[in-house]
């Protein structure tokens, strides 16, 4: 059986994001990526240009930064309360 270039595991169909290779889902190809990525650039965050995994917020004094990497996301910043904040968008994801 062949597989698509798409289908990653034969037990369970899983996409990669063309918006981000380390990305996989079982969502359509890059509907993942893209819910997320409209999700937290609308509480601010600003989306390199170069790293688009890559996600920061500058306000004032307070600083974050969250990269996503395959399955995992790395949330850090000076200000606990907008750390805590990011966390509590789990619940749509």
């Amino acid at each position: 059986m062949d597989l698509s270039p798409d289908i990653i595991d034969r037990e369970r169909t899983l996409y990669v994001d063309s918006t981000n290779p380390f990305m996989l889902s079982n969502m359509h190809p890059g509907h993942g990526f893209q819910t997320f990525s409209h999700v937290i650039k609308s509480i601010g965050f600003q989306q390199s240009k170069t790293d688009y995994s890559l996600f920061t917020r500058l306000n004032n004094s307070s600083f974050t930064a969250l990269l996503i990497y395959a399955d995992d996301i790395l949330l850090t910043g000076n200000d606990l309360t907008e750390i805590q904040r990011v966390k509590d968008l789990e619940n749509i994801f």
